[in-house]
């Protein structure tokens, strides 16, 4: 198997074991032992080291549950295969019984580890792998060849292969970043403030050349820089930081203005290291999230508001909607509530503190106390998301007034006199002729 130019190898050549691999219509009538394999942590720079563990046991936890084998394994056989420049040692090897106890019958060749027993409960095996500085960076495969005798609830001996595989990424060295943001939500104009940690304190795994051993050396950093870019700066920035030595911390910090015209939104800021070691040139980027928010903000007043309106007639309200903030905002609805009568004013956008005046006619219902509910509703810049204001007006409604009856008795007679007197007026116009 060639995995990004380097061979993978089997130290030991597995002895074939007695029976033969269990075919599917097998494998459906038992439940074999459950093989697991952890490669920690999956992804590691140059000069690193990972631990590799490969479990066979007869029941796992799964989502609160235990699954559990129905057979009872009898040996197993289990070996490592590593990439070949990555060296590694066996650290644990742990045979248990499905009591716990340990299993004395137990060997380890080289990178294969045999273990037989009446009942075996589980075969653990620890093995540290080392990535020296010279390994290119790249996917590998780590491959644990394992092949198992098990019994069936039957009697039946079966050999079940429970070879695993797991990748394990190799990224170039690199001093240790640490990245501060402040502050993570901005509303324009303010202040971004970026401070960047380089810590070229920790120590790389590399193999002598003149001995072929592990050592622990240190890695100076011959010249490196920072470019940070986002839509939030109008342009990259770029700072030169220049050598850093073994055990050096630099700190870079760096402030930015941001004005109100920046889009609102989710905005990434991109840092990107350049460095250079061993005459190669290397890179490493961090990402942030930022927040630019624009919070609207409408005001609603009533300037013109009869406290009382006779039952029938027209009750005539004037609203003031003032934007005081300043954001655009897209469009604002007016609605008017008076009893069971609703009425609504679209205004349309509203400019940063622009101020309009709304005049509203609501038809008074029957006599009785009344609250007039007056809303203003939009929608936020950014966040998205509605927002109103509110006012309540008391209201009275009275009756109609009414018209004494000596009054509409007095006003019928002086209409009965009047008439009177026009028609005798023309009478004695007409006598003329």
């Amino acid at each position: 198997m060639r995995v990004r130019g380097a061979l993978l190898i089997a130290i030991t050549v597995l002895a074939p074991l007695a029976q033969p691999l269990a075919g599917q219509a097998a494998a459906r009538q038992v439940r074999p032992y459950l093989p697991v394999l952890w490669v920690y942590p999956e992804t590691v720079r140059q000069g690193g080291e990972v631990l590799v563990e490969y479990n066979l046991s007869r029941s796992v936890l799964v989502g609160g549950g235990t699954i559990r084998s129905t057979n009872i394994l009898k040996s197993a056989e289990v070996s490592l295969m590593i990439p070949i420049n990555l060296p590694y040692n066996i650290t644990r090897v742990v045979a248990l019984d499905p009591d716990f106890n340990n299993i004395t019958n137990v060997s380890v060749e080289g990178s294969t580890i045999r273990v037989s027993a009446q009942k075996i409960g589980v075969v653990s095996v620890r093995a540290r792998v080392v990535i020296p500085l010279s390994t290119p960076p790249g996917d590998y495969t780590i491959y644990v060849r394992a092949q198992a005798l098990e019994e069936t609830p039957n009697g039946t001996l079966i050999t079940v292969d429970h070879s695993r595989e797991a990748k394990l990424s190799v990224t170039p060295w690199g001093p240790q970043l640490t990245l501060e943001v402040q502050p993570r939500q901005l509303e324009p104009p303010g202040t971004l403030t970026i401070k960047l940690t380089i810590a070229n304190s920790e120590e790389a795994w590399e193999l002598d050349p003149r001995t072929g051993r592990l050592v622990r050396t240190s890695v100076p950093i011959t010249d490196s820089n920072l470019t940070i870019s986002s839509t939030l700066l109008g342009e990259p920035v770029r700072d030169e930081v220049g050598p850093i030595g073994p055990s050096e911390v630099k700190l870079v910090s760096r402030s930015f203005e941001i004005n109100p015209d920046v889009p609102a939104g989710r905005h990434t800021l991109i840092l990107l290291f350049n460095y250079r070691c061993d005459d190669s040139t290397y890179a490493a980027m961090l990402t942030r999230e930022v927040r630019i928010v624009k919070n609207s903000q409408l005001s609603l007043r009533a300037i013109e508001s009869p406290a009382e309106v006779q039952a029938g007639g027209i009750l005539n309200l004037t609203f003031r909607v003032s934007n005081d903030s300043p954001w655009n905002v897209s469009s604002a609805v007016l609605s008017v509530e008076l009893g069971d009568l609703r009425r609504e004013v679209q205004m349309g956008p509203l400019g940063p503190y622009q101020v309009e005046t709304v005049s509203v006619a609501l038809a008074a219902p029957g006599p009785g106390n009344y609250t007039v509910r007056a809303t203003i509703t939009w929608m936020n810049p950014y966040p998205a998301e509605e927002l109103n204001a509110t006012v309540q007006i008391p209201v009275t409604v009275v009756a109609p007034a009414r018209i004494p009856a000596k009054t509409i008795v007095a006003a019928a007679l002086a209409a009965g006199i009047v008439a009177a007197a026009v028609r005798l007026v023309g009478a004695k116009k007409a006598g003329k002729h």
